[in-house]
């Protein structure tokens, strides 16, 4: 069942017979040669083996629907098609080259629509002297595949520091976004409680997701803005530099986003193999550092992991054996991997993701915190079902439980 937004197991479920049922539909997955299409075709740099390597999977009995399936849900059919249309329409059905040419121009179509969107908007941050650090999106794609046709996104994500939200969503809303409705009263009040708002631009179908944090409340891990900030890098858009995360904290960031979402997308992988590719240089002894300071390593560990495992990443000697050392990381990549890759349409319980969330933290203490912030801390759809006066605001702490508790009432009863 669900309890005040978090997803409790109806029965408990002995942890070696899990582990022994993800790992036995994973490796069943995996072997299937749609899956390891997928997965050698996920590269934007091949070998000429890895090449050969995808000839020979396409001359054999592939499900091309699957394979389309897998592509599509993972993110990645940029790099499907890239890698497909090179063995060309003797051995790849026509119908799925074209599927794919469609998607990968419009790709790149998006990309420079919300490239050109987030230069106009830097430029009148920095008129209103917010500084800001766009990442993933156009950032990302430039950045670390050279090109937004390789890698999917859907919105501009941006940090900017928190006492600037309020004058940042007034910039946006001037500039034609729609967001919660909000007073600046309140909207102070969830710059403590929250970590990013959306905002859409209806008439260029253009979304913003503006953070002042990096990662949710209850998730525990803090990356000040002004930290962030002083070790950016400059990636070029459209001929104009703009800054972003060094590759160092943008490789802390990835994973732990990809932790958080339960790595439940290829392409999650994807960036940090890309990213380990485009940096070969990184100060590793800064990244091990910097994970365990904001206690982080577990997350690390897991999607360098993945990204070898998956995707022949070259990952330091030091951490494959810190890899190796850590008993949680086998089962937490088995239930990734069986999320990729699974058949069904709902490819874990929900309850997982509670656990998943729970089990990839360094410090059991963390568990404190991810239960009190989903169960008592409002935020701002708290504060939207009653205005209250600030001698009441108290009661916000009662109003979150009970608006949890009839949402989920609703939900079942649909």
């Amino acid at each position: 069942m669900i309890l005040f937004g978090l997803v409790i197991p109806k029965k408990k479920f002995p942890a070696q017979q899990l582990k022994t049922q993800v790992s036995r539909q994973s490796v069943m997955s995996t072997n299937l040669p749609e899956v390891q299409l997928v997965l050698s075709c996920a590269h934007t740099q091949r070998s000429p083996a890895l090449n050969e390597s995808i000839r020979k999977l396409c001359t054999n009995q592939i499900n091309w629907m699957l394979v389309q399936d897998l592509s599509s849900r993972n993110g990645i059919d940029g790099l499907l098609w890239e890698s497909l249309q090179s063995v060309g329409s003797a051995i790849v059905p026509i119908s799925v080259l074209n599927t794919l040419q469609q998607n990968y121009q419009a790709y790149i179509l998006k990309g420079m629509i919300c490239s050109r969107e987030l230069l106009r908007l830097l430029q009148d941050f920095e008129t209103h002297q917010i500084p800001m650090l766009p990442y993933k999106g156009p950032t990302l794609a430039i950045a670390i595949y050279g090109s937004y046709a390789l890698r999917y996104f859907s919105d501009l994500d941006i940090l900017i520091h928190p006492d600037d939200l309020v004058v940042a969503k007034a910039l946006l809303v001037n500039n034609g976004y729609e967001t919660l409705s909000v007073d600046d009263a309140q909207e102070k009040l969830n710059t403590w409680s929250d970590s990013e708002r959306d905002f859409l631009r209806p008439n260029n179908h253009v979304s913003v997701d503006l953070h002042w944090r990096v990662t949710p409340q209850f998730f525990s891990l803090e990356m000040p803005f002004e930290v962030l900030w002083q070790r950016r890098q400059s990636v070029t858009l459209l001929d104009t530099s703009v800054t972003t995360f060094s590759p160092e904290d943008l490789l802390l960031v990835l994973c732990v986003h990809g932790s958080k979402e339960c790595w439940s997308q290829l392409k999650w992988i994807c960036d940090l193999a890309e990213l380990l590719q485009t940096y070969p240089h990184l100060d590793w002894q800064v990244v091990e550092e910097r994970s365990q300071m904001l206690h982080c390593r577990r997350m690390l560990l897991l999607g360098l992991k993945l990204a070898q495992e998956l995707l022949q990443a070259q990952i330091p000697q030091s951490l494959q054996a810190a890899i190796a050392q850590d008993s949680r990381l086998p089962w937490l990549s088995q239930q990734v991997i069986w999320r990729l890759f699974s058949d069904q349409i709902a490819r874990s319980a929900s309850w997982q993701t509670t656990l998943f969330r729970l089990s990839v933290r360094d410090r059991p203490g963390d568990w404190v915190q991810y239960f009190i912030w989903r169960l008592l801390i409002p935020n701002v759809r708290d504060r939207r079902v009653l205005k209250l006066a600030d001698s009441l605001s108290f009661l916000y702490y009662l109003i979150r439980p009970i608006r949890l508790v009839v949402e989920q009432v609703c939900s079942m009863a649909k």
